[in-house]
């Protein structure tokens, strides 16, 4: 408040009609958070208080742009872009045949304006800030934006956040260049970068880039894209977030030299992690039709064997022409395109999401990398989506497309919300139905596992919807991804077909008791006095083209782990895997400290662990029981 009081100017002072009220904050004080939150917030106000509904998708294609800037530039790139254009939209309106006057349509992306801010941002070395180095007690704070330098000592008005005095101040500065932008001033020499007190920067600059052959990638908001290349040659990849000492934004090195000191616990860190990369591909062709590796014919044969068509004709179509995922035609309104960064988790699992693209490509499961020209070419409107990852039981990586992103925004619906889930139901073999079947047939039974070797990679998916499931790589490229996605709502229901016949010709064919599924894990029941090895399971399955995955797969036995329980096919028994009761024991241990706390999320995750305990627990009444005293006592946590 005492900053604007401050710089609340006299009416005396009133020239040309222009504001003389109170200042609001330079731009040059927002941190990233605080800009892209800013963005965000002042598009809600002219949709929802002005209702300027026309100006809206305007400013959504601009953020995408500036996005797309701060990608490949770095995000003072970026913020300059988007400063400028912004003040020259609103300093310069373009006159309309009725007389009226109208904003400048900033969805259009000036690259006469990109070239010159890009200049003037790497002649001041500042192409590697992921954040702004000119807010409060970062690196440059005190800095002139405008000249990359220590500010005098007659400027000092830049100190108050309030002050009008430089870019982003009350009066804003104005870009002076050729160009088709209505109404710009141009009786000045083009390529001009001109600020409110008149201090001109120059953009002419014959200096060298500082040894800065490359363009960093910096985080950026989930508006927009980024595009990179690839690389054939290994090199040196820094990875240091703290290449300063002093306090300020991390400056993020893409020098080619063999390590970066960084400052950790007060002593220097070599940080020199060897990464492969791919260079941008050449020679990738989009596929004009999708391949399975299923034996279509052979899946024909044997369902007709066994009466189970027409019941499941769906899945020999879906082999050949792809499942459908539930994606309709769409488009974002005011943008090209829509490919958010991805998530953090998949940074953490870099090296083994890499890996497993590099077999998808080479399985033609995948094809690419491509450039964002391609993907326009190719598609018109097209979107990917976040990368992520998480960690299976035996220590894999599992990448995930997180289909649900952005979540609540209703100008950006991802692609999950427009697809119906009751569309794509599938059955589930859980402990009920397990634990009923043992309980109710008291023959002796040998059991075995089978498991399908990444299982949704298997399927197909429909072509004119890959546009909408694209992967964004690590260099801001895209990868056409031709099956299902882990994180789709269809998912689970387009595995489900395939896997529900599959499930039923093991099961006519070998003259088994039954089959239980639990997604891609299959648990095979025979007779104990039936001769069958699971070696013949497994030759028929490779003749219809579904891989397994020997490793987790078991042979016959009495006893074997389903659905993270133990079932004994001749005792009729089930029991918690060894060590899994101690395992419960030691995890709730905490909890029964008097007066401890705990937040929901901790309880809410042991209440699971419990509850599949508790499955094994003799009499449905004392599970019931169990259950309402965690239900109640979750209910009553804040």
């Amino acid at each position: 408040m005492n900053n604007h009081m401050f710089s609340d100017k006299k009416k005396s002072e009133e020239r040309n009609g222009e504001y003389v009220g109170y200042s609001y904050p330079n731009e040059w004080t927002q941190s990233y958070a605080k800009w892209n939150g800013n963005h965000h917030n002042f598009l809600i106000t002219i949709r929802d208080v002005y209702k300027h509904d026309g100006f809206v998708p305007w400013l959504i294609a601009h953020k995408a742009n500036v996005d797309q800037i701060v990608a490949e530039n770095g995000f003072l790139t970026g913020f300059r872009y988007d400063i400028l254009v912004r003040q020259n939209a609103f300093a310069f309106p373009v006159p309309q045949p009725d007389g009226s006057q109208s904003v400048a349509d900033i969805s259009v992306l000036h690259t006469d304006i990109k070239d010159k801010v890009y200049e003037l941002t790497r002649r001041f070395d500042e192409l590697e800030y992921a954040d702004n180095p000119y807010v409060y007690n970062c690196q440059k704070y005190n800095w002139d934006p405008n000249t990359g330098k220590p500010k005098s000592n007659k400027n000092k008005a830049f100190d108050n956040p309030g002050s009008n005095n430089g870019s982003g101040g009350n009066r804003g500065g104005g870009y002076k260049g050729r160009g088709d932008w209505p109404g710009r001033r141009n009786e000045q020499s083009a390529g001009d970068y001109v600020t409110a007190n008149n201090n001109q920067t120059s953009w002419n600059d014959h200096g060298g880039d500082n040894g800065w052959g490359q363009k960093r990638k910096a985080d950026t908001s989930a508006w927009g894209s980024g595009n990179g290349g690839y690389r054939n040659n290994d090199h040196n990849r820094n990875n240091n977030s703290s290449a300063s000492s002093s306090q300020g934004p991390p400056r993020f090195n893409n020098k080619k030299d063999s390590s970066v000191k960084g400052n950790s616990a007060g002593k220097d860190a070599s940080v020199n992690i060897i990464v492969e990369e791919f260079r941008l591909s050449e020679d990738a062709v989009i596929p004009s039709e999708l391949s399975c590796e299923m034996n279509v014919e052979k899946w024909r044969e044997i369902l007709s064997k066994h009466a189970l068509l027409p019941h499941f004709q769906d899945v020999l179509e879906g082999f050949v022409s792809g499942f459908d995922q539930g994606i309709p035609e769409h488009f974002i309104t005011g943008l090209k395109f829509f490919t958010p960064d991805n998530h953090t988790s998949s940074e953490g699992a870099r090296d083994k999401i890499e890996a497993s693209i590099r077999k998808e490509l080479a399985a033609l499961r995948m094809f690419g990398p491509f450039s964002q020209a391609t993907m326009e070419s190719e598609f018109g409107f097209f979107r990917s989506n976040p990368l992520g990852a998480v960690v299976n039981s035996d220590g894999s990586v599992r990448p995930i497309n997180d289909l649900s992103f952005p979540r609540g925004d209703v100008l950006v619906p991802s692609v999950n919300s427009f697809v119906q889930a009751e569309h794509f139901k599938t059955t589930w073999d859980d402990f009920k139905t397990v634990s009923k079947f043992f309980s109710e047939d008291r023959r002796p039974f040998e059991l075995a596992l089978f498991d399908w070797e990444k299982a949704y990679r298997q399927i197909p998916t429909k072509r004119e919807q890959w546009k909408y499931l694209l992967v964004k790589d690590f260099d801001g490229n895209f990868l056409v991804d031709t099956r299902i996605a882990f994180g789709g709502v269809a998912g689970c229901g387009s595995f489900g077909r395939p896997a529900d016949a599959w499930k039923l010709i093991m099961k006519n064919e070998f003259n088994l008791v039954h089959v239980f599924r639990w997604v891609d894990d299959n648990l095979f029941v025979k007779l104990k006095t039936d001769s069958l090895s699971m070696k013949e399971v497994i030759k028929l399955s490779a003749e219809l083209g579904v891989m397994t995955n020997e490793e987790k797969g078991s042979p016959f036995s009495e006893e074997q782990k389903f659905i993270g329980f133990v079932w004994n096919g001749v005792a009729k028994t089930v029991r918690l895997p060894n060590g899994k009761i101690e395992q419960r024991i030691g995890q709730i241990t905490p909890f029964l400290k008097i007066e401890e706390k705990f937040s929901f999320e901790q309880v809410e995750i042991l209440v699971g662990r419990l509850n599949h305990v508790a499955e094994v627990v003799d009499g449905e009444a004392s599970k019931a029981a169990y259950s309402s005293r965690c239900t109640k006592r979750l209910e009553g946590m804040d």
